[in-house]
């Protein structure tokens, strides 16, 4: 598959033309104009959509840029994720994308926050063009895998102990943490100007396993981030739907390609995403950068459920 190392981004500082001439050699099917990539699968459409970040402490010289991907799911769909324990089961295993209920409907989502001068496109670019790729197919599959009428995939990660031993380098300045050939765990606090406690605990925990592959996608990095908050089981249904649609909002936050769902204590909110093996290699250390915006995940996500008044 041919990749762009190096995009030279035209739209916002977005290479909304680099991801579309890639797309079209896959073949996909794919419409362009100035701001706006459509992406045509089975029955579903993509749009990418570029808008201009507009904030006080962005200064003219680095301009800023929201870049959403949506795609609404048809209506035989919305019977079985209308369900709220299906929609939670469905947005653990979704990978590049959440599942959010708006005026227009249900819709797979994510967004990308980036500035003119970022110089982080090697990561982003990959993100971008593997969500348009796999995530509706992804989607899919795991749907049918849910009802049980799919098999589950199987696979080898191809994160090692250098990667994690890497990612721990970087992170042992910051906070607790600990790596070794299957995976990383750190300790990130909840407020790190006031050590808000919560029932005694005042850490989100930051998990990178890579002896757990996707039932769609098989080996690669699953990532999960766990909030110390626990609700009752209605109540966290609401916060888990409130962290999701938050998370597509035209704001400074960081690249939102995962899904707040249920964490592995079943009651408490945590943010999934899952990197498949192909990006190993085309987006060099992303476990790392990964592992820094959900360092910065827990700051924005707490100060949503303040925001809302959940804690």
């Amino acid at each position: 598959m041919p990749l762009i190392n190096k995009p030279s981004p035209f739209s916002l500082g977005v290479p909304l033309k680099e991801i579309y001439e890639v797309l079209i050699s896959i073949p996909i099917k794919t419409a362009l104009s100035d701001y706006l990539l459509e992406v045509f699968y089975e029955d579903l459409i993509a749009n990418v959509e570029v808008k201009e970040f507009s904030n006080d402490q962005v200064k003219s010289t680095n301009e800023g840029a929201i870049t959403t991907i949506k795609t609404y799911l048809p209506k035989r769909f919305l019977t079985f994720l209308s369900e709220p324990e299906f929609l939670l089961e469905m947005n653990k295993v979704t990978t590049f994308a959440s599942l959010v209920e708006d005026e227009k409907g249900i819709f797979l989502g994510s967004r990308l926050t980036s500035f003119k001068k970022n110089k982080d496109w090697d990561i982003f670019f990959p993100l971008l063009l593997f969500s348009l790729i796999c995530s509706n197919e992804v989607f899919y599959h795991c749907f049918s895998i849910t009802l049980g009428k799919d098999k589950p995939s199987n696979g080898i990660s191809e994160w090692k102990d250098t990667d994690f031993q890497l990612t721990k380098n970087y992170l042992d300045s910051m906070c607790w943490c600990t790596a070794d050939n299957l995976g990383l765990t750190a300790k990130f606090k909840i407020d790190r100007d006031t050590n808000v406690l919560v029932e005694g605990n005042q850490t989100a925990l930051w998990k990178m396993h890579a002896d757990s592959p996707h039932p769609s996608l098989g080996g690669g990095l699953l990532c999960i981030l766990e909030l110390p908050f626990e609700f009752e089981r209605k109540r966290l249904i609401e916060v888990v739907n409130i962290l999701n649609i938050s998370e597509m909002l035209p704001h400074d936050l960081p690249p939102h390609f995962g899904a707040w769902t249920v964490g592995n204590m079943k009651n408490k909110p945590a943010y999934v995403s899952f990197l498949p093996n192909v990006l190993h290699d085309q987006a060099e250390n992303i476990q790392t950068h990964m592992s820094i915006w959900a360092s910065q995940r827990v700051q924005t996500s707490v100060s949503t459920l303040k925001t809302n008044g959940i804690i």
